[in-house]
C-alpha cells in the first residue's frame, strides 16, 4: 500500500460488523483516501489535500434505508447516501475556493456494506472495487456533481469510468 501521509484526512466510521471476507480497516482507510485524492488530484490539482476532510460512515442496510428515507422520502436500502457541507458558493467549482487556507470539511458519505458487497457479487467484482465505485460517486457529489438530467449523468459516468481504475491502480491490491 502507499503512504497515507500525503492523502486527504478521510474520517471513517463503522457501525455494523463488516461481513466475513472483507478487507480490514487498513485496507478500507487506504482505499477511501486513494479515492478522494484521484477525485481531487482530477477535478483541482492544484489544492492541497491535507487540509480536505470527508467523513465516511459504514452502516447497515436497515442504517442506510433509515437515513434515505429520513433524506430522501425512499424507503429503501441504497448503496451509497452523500451530504455535501458546502455551499455553492464554497464549492471548488467556484474560482475563489482555496482549500489551501484553511480545513475544508466536504460533507460525509454513507455506505451499507450489505448492499455493496451483494452488488459487488452480482457484478463478479471485489468488494473493494464496487465501495471505490460508490466512494468516487459519492465524492462527485459531495463535490457538487449531480446526475439529475441526461448530460449530468453521462458528465458523472465518464468520470467514475476514468477514476475507478486509477483508485484501483493506486491500491496494488
Amino acid at each position: 500500500m502507499n503512504d497515507r501521509a500525503d492523502l486527504p484526512n478521510v474520517e471513517i466510521g463503522v457501525s455494523v460488523k463488516l461481513p466475513d471476507g472483507m478487507p480490514g480497516p487498513d485496507v478500507l482507510g487506504t482505499c477511501m483516501a486513494q479515492s478522494l485524492s484521484v477525485v481531487l488530484k482530477r477535478l483541482h490539482p492544484g489544492c492541497s489535500q491535507g487540509n480536505i476532510e470527508l467523513g465516511i460512515l459504514i452502516v447497515s442496510d436497515t442504517g442506510i434505508r433509515s437515513l434515505n428515507l429520513r433524506h430522501r422520502g425512499v424507503d429503501s436500502a441504497t448503496d451509497v447516501l452523500s451530504f455535501p457541507l458546502l455551499e455553492n458558493s464554497e464549492k471548488p467549482d467556484d474560482p475563489t475556493w482555496d482549500a489551501d487556507s484553511e480545513p475544508v470539511s466536504l460533507g460525509d458519505i454513507v455506505l451499507s456494506a450489505e448492499t455493496i458487497a451483494r452488488q459487488a457479487e452480482e457484478r463478479g467484482m471485489s468488494f473493494i472495487e464496487r465501495i471505490s465505485e460508490c466512494l468516487v460517486h459519492g465524492i462527485l457529489h459531495v463535490l457538487g456533481y449531480n446526475h439529475d438530467t441526461d448530460y449530468e449523468r453521462a458528465r458523472m459516468e465518464k468520470l467514475e469510468d476514468s477514476m475507478v481504475p486509477e483508485v484501483m491502480g493506486k491500491l496494488e491490491i
